[in-house]
């Protein structure tokens, strides 16, 4: 069985969070470890390490207090993102202890009134190769596979993230009802929400809603808040989609 020792864990852990933060500098404190078994009689490892050290948020400097309580069957491999504990210091909004064992789901959506017609908003929206018109940090997109506009097309999707660096965000389209609905769902980089576009006409109008939804897993749990943020910082776009195709279709 892999032994956990030393600052490995806590690192492995944050980086496989995969959170819009720097890894800083972990110390370890204390490690212990207790066995027991399970219900049908397996052995179960329960290793605990405790660290004090730094983490560098957005904000700034953060000391915090890093618990990792990782659960593995005998001669199985550690999973580091299992159960984790941390409290931040000095931050009382933040210096509660909080598990990625709690439900927590984000959720944002934003809805707009296009002065066209749901097939011409459809057929902009089933095609993702438009994306980059509308919606900011897209550094690239191109159709992996399938067919434009189509169930089932993958589009390769490179966002800018942290600090510029390049983060993959490819999706596939799983549901394409003309003048109804586009629903997508992220396949590829750190976080993969799914999303839906859902039209209905009002006249000579077609109202549009952008709904993204996304379960956060291991300490992606401890950063909820900045993802729900993000999220809704995602959805609000809508309002450049909407001048972006009210302005296409005056022009032809």
């Amino acid at each position: 069985m892999e032994r956990a020792t030393g600052i490995e864990p806590a690192y492995r852990a944050w980086e496989a969070s995969a959170l819009p933060l720097s890894y800083a500098r972990i110390a370890p404190q204390t490690s212990r470890s207790r066995s027991q078994l399970s219900a049908d009689g397996a052995l179960i490892r329960t290793q605990t390490h405790r660290y004090h050290g730094l983490i560098k948020f957005p904000a700034g400097l953060v000391k915090i207090r890093l618990r990792l309580d990782v659960g593995v069957l005998r001669c199985a491999t550690p999973d580091y993102s299992v159960a984790v504990s941390c409290c931040v210091m000095g931050n009382p909004a933040m210096s509660k202890s909080r598990t990625p064992k709690e439900d927590s789901v984000a959720f944002a959506e934003h809805e707009v009134l296009i002065g066209r017609d749901a097939m011409t908003v459809y057929q902009f929206l089933v095609d993702g190769l438009n994306n980059p018109l509308w919606r900011s940090g897209i550094r690239s997109i191109s159709l992996r596979s399938g067919h434009a506009g189509e169930k089932g097309a993958v589009y390769q999707q490179t966002l800018a993230g942290p600090g510029g660096r390049p983060i993959a965000a490819d999706f596939q389209i799983t549901e394409a009802r003309p003048g109804a609905e586009v629903r997508f769902a992220v396949v590829a980089g750190p976080a993969r929400p799914t999303g839906g576009y859902y039209l209905s006409t009002e006249g000579p109008n077609t109202r549009l809603r952008f709904a993204l939804e996304y379960h956060p897993k291991g300490l992606q749990k401890l950063m909820n808040g900045m993802i729900q943020k993000t999220m809704e910082e995602e959805v609000v776009q809508l309002e450049q989609l909407k001048s972006v195709i009210e302005e296409q279709t005056s022009e032809a």
